[in-house]
């Protein structure tokens, strides 16, 4: 029996590696090493190249210096890139990232404002000791829903932070974040990005309706649900009730106990002198 030349060896140990998932089909010029990520993921690197590529993710810079300034917009939007996001305009971005020093920064209301209901935005605070990362708000990203409203966030964050209101707040919100290591931010911006990457890629939901929190020091992580309120005005299915006008409460006197059945705490006074 002849045996098979080299040429035909090779290509029945190319198709039994393909057909096993060893050998798998590349994105051209895209990087290796983050393609084979994906592969170890199970995920096909070529296909997951081109959604990464073709979702469009900006960043905002709201607040600060390295954390949430313009200089904080740019490492996480480097880091996006590495991970094979293309740089996406505010205008037209599927997903917006707000970068802030304190999430009730009146400049995120202005965002949420401007971007409308319609458009998808990520609210988070790199700076501090525990890092902020979420709720998704809008309508949704990848395969990850939104529905985060703003203004119940706000309302509940304000309700557990009674001091704020002894000091006025600065431009930067009631307490801005201004402690961090360059570790520290990293480790929000690599969480952030992770958890974008794995919206857009179908494989997660951390941030529907819940805030990610990240200690800088220790690297744990909490995960915060969200719960809205039914009275939001912005959200809630029940408005608040109209306020109800005064109305004088009239006073009169008033038999509480019945004389048949209530025996002698029904007398009055006299009656009880002169059963005695």
């Amino acid at each position: 029996i002849s045996q098979p030349d080299a040429g035909e060896q090779a290509r029945r140990t190319l198709a039994s590696l393909y057909e096993a998932g060893q050998v798998v089909a590349l994105a051209p010029g895209a990087d290796v090493n983050r393609q084979a990520f994906w592969s170890e993921g199970g995920l096909p690197p070529a296909e997951t190249e081109l959604r990464l590529a073709s979702a469009r993710v900006a960043v905002a810079g709201l607040g600060r210096g390295a954390a949430a300034g313009s200089t904080g917009a740019g490492a996480l939007t480097g880091m996006l890139m590495g991970s094979g996001f293309a740089p996406g305009d505010l205008r037209t971005a599927e997903l917006v990232v707000a970068l802030v020093d304190d999430y009730l920064d009146p400049a995120l209301q202005d965002l949420a404002a401007a971007l409308g209901p319609e458009r998808t935005w990520l609210p988070m605070r790199p700076g501090g000791r525990r890092a902020l990362i979420g709720p998704l708000m809008g309508p949704g990203f990848g395969g990850a829903k939104g529905g985060g409203c703003l203004a119940c966030l706000s309302r509940r964050m304000a309700e557990h932070r009674p001091n704020d209101a002894l000091a006025p707040a600065g431009a930067a919100g009631p307490r801005p974040a201004r402690a961090w290591l360059p570790a520290s931010l990293e480790m929000a911006r690599a969480a952030a990005t992770l958890e974008i990457t794995r919206m857009a890629l179908a494989q997660g939901e951390t941030l529907t309706e819940a805030l990610l929190e990240i200690d800088g020091a220790t690297g744990e992580r909490r995960l915060h649900r969200c719960w809205t309120f039914r009275d939001c005005p912005v959200c809630g299915p029940e408005a608040p009730p109209a306020p109800v006008a005064a109305e004088p409460f009239p006073l009169g006197e008033e038999i509480s106990v019945d004389s048949e059945i209530g025996g002698w705490r029904a007398w009055s006074a006299e009656q009880a002198l002169a059963a005695g």
